[in-house]
């Protein structure tokens, strides 16, 4: 028989819902028997009648509340959709009558899963109405007969078992009537109708709700308190009553009854007929206590009882359909100390929960979220899945139920919660786009053009940003599970998001594996967080102890002869494994246990004892490698007669797992230990045809390109090459859109080896270096450009060396990186320069030709200069700028270069570059001239930025601006200059890490060094470090580690952490080489020395350094003149004061303090003035040693360069013994957060060693 045929011919309702008959009509909804056009069976769909926001509502919340909370005893809910203006509720079909019919032998037909919520919502006139009780009505009584009791004890066990998960999911359904519990054909009981459910304490609009079935509701719900599971044991007492009875506790009008029901108690049954058992009578009159507090807290195990209590006494053991919860205290109390910690302090972490598969990990978590109060905190679930197939893998699940929480936000709470920037996050993660008010802001900002790292980093922020909100008036607890799968993006995301200072109070909580490899990704994880600051907890989850074991074997066995012989084998076989646990005994209570069997030997005995159809859909599952929806399985596996009988077998045999994501059901194996062994239990050809069957099934969706991964994945396993390329193709494009990196690279490299003859392999390999680049993968990278160079057919090979060549400096592989530059400049026909005078040469002599020539140029467009030019001038702009933060004088000759083709060609936005990078130039060499002509050339810069509209044009003149600032000492315009010049380069630009790593490291950092910002200081170190740390970005981090770092790590009073940070910094630079980074090393140990009282050490180490300064041509610009000079005199004026240099050292000192005099700068003045000082005092004279120390404290407050002042007021409270300006001093630094204050001071103001 066709059973769809019998339904509606008309459209199906969301495509697959065919409508039947109407069979119940309740005081919210029509319930219709239909038919499922994708699962091929019978369903119930309810539609609202009236819709209104309060009954809308109340049926969303019917369907949210009860769509993950599954139950053998609760009707399942499939899918809440919208179509033609009218809202619809799909659920299962329950084909039997409901337990009053059954229990009092009514001949009606056979009924439906009709819900029927009959409510009342008015004010209730208690005064002047009485109603009735049964004694009333003695005549109309007809009680129960024995056989009738029989049936009510039968029904009891199932009942309780509903009733024990509905109310530890923290559910009270709140209209429990005769008519919402069902009692099927196969005698499944099941309870329905949740339309009027809370959980916990409910929305403001539910709780308020007086509604419910009178008969059968609290006497607290008339009156709007709140509901707890006593109102449902409440309405239990009632049905128990009316069925022993026939008649209700209370009769009359509904206002009589819900009156009286407040008054009184009603007449005990045993007075109505003395042969009503006991235990029934005295349990339901409990359970009408008017007080909610006197009904029964051990009501499942009450129900229970009275189930029993006519059975033999000897029933056979049988297994618990779920596994209870035992042992787990100390990791409970971590998770509770945790979350205390939220709640107190306001203060997040990570808690990493690490332990073998199938040890209790998920577990432990739902144990801990079932204890969390339900109000005042918001709860956000994941899992990672092996097999997934999309980018961020680890939070694409927190996406989706971050989506699932602000769909159910009203919009005014929207507009508040929702920060800048959500587009971007929307880019990471699109299901955030189902939001009307994000897929605004996506589209608005479709057209803007971005770096790709960058937009990344904005989403991160918008992340981060949403978490705050979200967690403001509320506690956020977050659970990762099966985190072992995660990826490197979502490492990156989490660690972006989370990291100090200034984190989101959320509570994580990731649970791992640790066999298989999934230890190393967990230590890599902690590394990770660890090192950005996150405050992360281990909690390592073992073996259950004996007692353990046992109470969780007698928990599992049911019944009153729980065999002995189960429990012992449990405590010898099991290894505390409670996985493996629950298989050994209900392999013992089926009489199935060999000889200590293994896990995998027990769970394969069950899947092989499946039937076919049940077998083939959890193969398709297992294969499968995620949770997919039930239509898709279908179309993969064929024809499974009763598709929803088999996910009901595989669900109670717990070897699957229904979840809901959208509206939509997902079938996923239940653990990984099920698909571990149904995959080993797959013949190879098997195993094809599963994944056959799963591309095939992929392919017929609406849009397989979304699903693009998972169909080549599919396809490759099939052996279908081809089609496996061309999704591969696909996913591995849609990834790097989604600025996954890692993901998009990794998928690249898989299908190098399967890439067709007629591909360009160059091209291909831009691309995976591209991603591989923005993954951080300098190296990678850049043997991915040079391996596409190497095709000398290629149309961008020069394109691809310089790529190369700019991922090796990035990384710190300088002397890689400038053998690609100089076969880069001899394709294009340009000289390198061997030697750093050849190149000072060739800067001098064209820096005096421009000087003759002048700025002026006739402007071209572009596209009009010849390409070979534009290739010339993009190298060496590319090497100059790429060198200008590490051998200064080359970098500045490549720039002196490519603004001399610049000008001459005509061109505007590489003239404008080209000034900015040479006012940058003039400025790092000082001197009343170089500062001149470094105003004027940023002034120029400015106009052609403006003039072109060119952002980043304008970001480079801004970049100049602000280092012409930083050297003349004006702190706030260069801070200002920088932030404007940062901003730029992210909002406009394109491949931008380098410009923004050289305005960190040159620039803003040392700006708030010199004054005095230690706090915004070590905010910028902490942003750097993550950002520029995750690209793998050796320039900005050893320049970052070596110029500014110390600074901070001395104030914190670490000194040999200081030493050590830089040094191993250092270490992975060029050692061919001397560069600024070794320079800035040197520097920085020497100030170490200085910290410990050791200016011997000091003074050796600029000493030692000098040589090399001077022949790199390091001493042509002044800032660095100004700081080695300056140290050098600062040392040996220590080590001469130490009597571990000879007196007539203080002449090197003297030289260089009027070397700094000499430099016309009021930083290098002040600077020569305490070194006067230190001088005076080295000499012993003491007087105009203290007269120094306080014109230096004058020039340093004009200077705004309080770190300095306060040195200085310690020199002077110690060479003039006044105790105020010492104090001040000490006051004024451990203000500005240094820990040891003289100590610090020593490295700043030239003196003594501290003691």
């Amino acid at each position: 028989m066709n059973v769809a045929a019998a339904f509606n011919p008309r459209p199906p309702l969301a495509g697959r819902y065919r409508l039947g008959p109407v069979i119940g009509i309740g005081g919210f909804g029509t319930v219709f028997d239909a038919f499922d056009e994708v699962t091929k069976s019978r369903v119930a769909v309810k539609s609202l009648r009236q819709i209104d926001p309060q009954r809308l509502f109340c049926f969303k919340q019917e369907f949210r509340l009860l769509a993950d909370c599954r139950h053998v005893n609760l009707v399942r809910y499939y899918e809440l959709f919208q179509e033609r203006e009218r809202w619809y509720l799909a659920m299962e079909h329950v084909d039997g009558m409901d337990v009053m019919s059954h229990v009092r032998g009514a001949e009606t037909p056979a009924i439906d899963s009709t819900t029927m919520t009959h409510s009342v919502s008015v004010e209730m006139p208690w005064e002047g109405q009485q109603g009735r009780s049964p004694s009333d009505r003695s005549g109309e009584v007809a009680v129960a007969s024995q056989r009738e009791v029989q049936r009510i004890r039968a029904l009891l066990s199932q009942l309780a078992d509903g009733l024990e998960h509905l109310h530890a999911n923290n559910l009270v359904h709140r209209d429990l009537t005769p008519r919402n519990i069902m009692l099927g054909r196969d005698g499944r009981l099941v309870i329905l109708d949740f339309g009027l459910a809370l959980r916990g304490t409910g929305t403001s609009m539910m709780r308020n709700l007086r509604v419910g079935t009178p008969k059968y509701m609290a006497p607290e719900q008339i009156s709007s308190e709140p509901s707890t599971p006593a109102a449902d044991w409440y309405a239990i007492g009632s049905i128990l009553y009316e069925m022993m009875t026939g008649i209700a506790p209370f009769v009359g009008s509904s206002h009589q009854v819900l009156a009286d029901k407040r008054l009184r108690m009603p007449l005990d049954p045993r007075q109505l007929h003395p042969h009503l058992p006991d235990d029934l009578c005295q349990f339901a009159m409990e359970c009408l206590a008017t007080d909610p507090q006197q009904r029964p807290t051990n009501g499942v195990e009450r129900l229970r009882a009275c189930a029993v209590a006519t059975i033999p006494a000897r029933a056979p053991a049988r297994m618990n359909t779920s596994v209870p919860f035992v042992g787990r205290q100390e990791q409970l109390d971590q998770l509770d100390h945790a979350w205390r910690a939220l709640v107190k302090d306001h203060t997040g972490g990570v808690v990493l929960v690490r332990g073998p598969s199938g040890m209790g990990k998920s577990a432990l978590l739902d144990r801990f979220v079932q204890r969390l109060p339900a109000s005042d905190r918001l709860l956000l679930r994941s899992r990672c899945y092996q097999h997934e197939s999309v980018p961020f893998k680890a939070l694409d699940g927190l996406a989706d139920a971050i989506g699932e929480y602000l769909q159910d936000t009203p919009e005014d709470e929207l507009a508040r919660i929702l920060p800048d920037g959500m587009q971007y996050l929307a880019r990471l993660f699109p299901a955030l786009r189902m939001i009307p008010r994000i897929e605004l802001k996506f589209e608005a900002d479709a057209g803007t053009q971005l770096d790709p790292y960058e937009q990344r980093r904005r989403g991160f922020q918008a992340l981060r940003a949403l978490f705050h909100r979200l967690a403001d008036g509320r506690q956020v607890v977050i659970t990762l599970d099966d985190l072992q799968w995660g990826d490197e993006d979502s490492l990156a995301a989490l660690t972006e998001v989370l990291a100090p200072p200034g984190a989101p109070p959320v509570l994580v909580i990731a649970c791992g594996r640790t066999e298989d490899g999934g230890a190393q990704v967990l230590d890599r994880m902690a590394h990770v967080l660890g090192a950005a600051g996150i405050r992360i907890a281990s909690l390592e989850i073992g073996p259950l102890s004996s007692a353990e074991i046992a109470e969780l074997a007698g928990s599992l066995l049911t019944g009153d002869s729980t065999p002995t012989a189960a429990l012992d084998a449990a405590h010898r076989d099991s290894g505390g494994h409670p996985l493996f646990l629950r298989e050994l005994v209900l392999a013992h209570a089926q009489g199935t246990a060999n000889n200590r069997p293994s896990l995998r030997d027990l769970l394969a005995r069950r899947l092989m004892a499946l039937d076919e159809p049940a077998r083939r859909l959890v193969e398709a599952a297992a294969v499968a490698g995620r949770p997919r929806t039930l239509a898709l399985l279908h179309h993969a596996v064929g024809d499974v007669g009763n598709l929803a009988a088999a996910v009901h077998q595989l669900g109670a045999d717990r070897l699957v797992r229904l979840r809901t994501s959208f509206g939509r059901d997902e079938l996923g194996v239940y653990h990984d230990k099920v698909a571990e062994t149904v995959i080993a239990l797959l013949s190879p050809d098997k195993l094809v045809q599963h994944h056959a069957a799963l591309a095939k099934a992929l392919g017929a969706t609406d849009d397989p390109e979304q699903e693009a991964e998972a169909l080549s994945m599919h396809l490759l396993a099939a052996g279908d090459h081809t089609g496996g390329w061309r999704y591969g193709i696909i996913a591995a494009d849609r990834a790097a859109a989604a600025l996954a990196f890692d993901r998009a690279a990794a998928l690249y490299r898989n299908l190098l080896d399967i890439m067709p003859a007629d591909v360009d392999r160059s091209a291909f390999l831009m691309k995976m270096a591209d991603a591989l680049a923005n993954a951080g993968h300098g190296i990678d990278a850049a043997k991915a450009y040079g391996e596409a160079a190497a095709n000398p057919a290629f149309a961008d090979r020069l394109h691809a060396l310089q790529r190369a060549a700019g991922q090796y400096l990035r990384s710190g592989y300088m002397d890689d990186g400038l053998t690609i530059a100089k076969q880069v400049l001899g394709e294009v026909g340009l000289k390198w320069h061997d030697s750093s005078l050849s190149a000072l040469f060739s800067l001098l002599i064209r820096r005096t030709w421009l000087r003759i020539r002048g700025l002026k140029f006739k402007e071209q467009d572009p596209e009009a200069i010849p390409r070979s030019q534009r290739i010339k001038m993009d190298a060496l702009w590319s090497l100059g700028h790429g060198l200008g933060g590490v051998d200064t004088v080359r970098g500045a000759e490549f720039h002196i270069r490519h603004l001399h083709l610049a000008l001459q060609a005509g061109d505007p936005y590489r003239v404008g570059r080209g000034l900015a990078w040479e006012s940058i130039l003039n400025a790092a060499e000082g001197g009343g001239g170089g500062r001149r002509r470094g105003r004027a050339q940023v002034a120029l810069g400015h106009d052609l930025a403006k003039k072109l509209a060119n952002e980043h044009a304008a970001a480079w003149s801004c970049a100049a601006e602000g280092y012409n600032n930083w050297c003349d000492g004006k702190w706030d315009d260069a801070l200002a200059c920088s932030e404007k010049a940062a901003t730029g380069y992210r909002e406009e630009c394109l491949d931008i890490t380098w410009e923004l790593g050289s305005v960190y490291a040159w620039c803003w950092g040392p700006v708030l060094c010199y004054s005095g910002r230690l706090t915004e200081l070590r905010a910028l170190i902490s942003q750097v470090e993550r950002e520029f740390g995750q690209l793998n970005d050796l320039y900005t981090l050893v320049t970052l580690r070596t110029v500014v770092s110390p600074w901070l790590t001395l104030a914190d009073g670490d000194p040999e952490r200081a030493r050590r940070e830089s040094a191993e910094a250092v270490a992975k630079w060029s050692k061919k080489h001397w560069h600024l980074q070794h320079l800035f090393d040197r520097m920085a140990d020497a100030r170490v020395s200085l910290y410990q009282g050791d200016g011997a050490r000091a003074a050796d180490l600029i000493d030692e350094g000098f040589p090399r300064y001077k022949s790199t041509m390091q001493n042509l610009l002044q800032v660095k003149r100004m700081f080695m000079h300056g140290l050098r005199a600062q040392s040996v004026i220590m080590a001469v004061m130490q009597g571990k240099r000879d007196v007539r050292a203080l002449k090197v000192a003297d030289s260089d303090t009027k070397r700094l005099s000499k430099e016309g700068t009021a930083w290098a003045t002040s600077y020569a003035t305490h070194l006067r000082a230190a001088l005076h005092l080295a000499r012993g004279n003491t007087s105009a040693a203290a007269d120094g120390y306080r014109a230096s404290i004058v020039a340093f407050d004009q200077l705004k360069m309080p770190l300095h002042a306060a040195a200085a007021r310690i020199r002077l409270g110690r060479t003039a013994n006044d105790e105020r300006s010492l104090n001040d001093g000490i006051a004024a630094l451990t203000a500005l957060g240094v820990k040891e204050p003289e100590r610090y001071a020593a490295t700043l103001v030239a003196g003594p060693a501290v003691g």
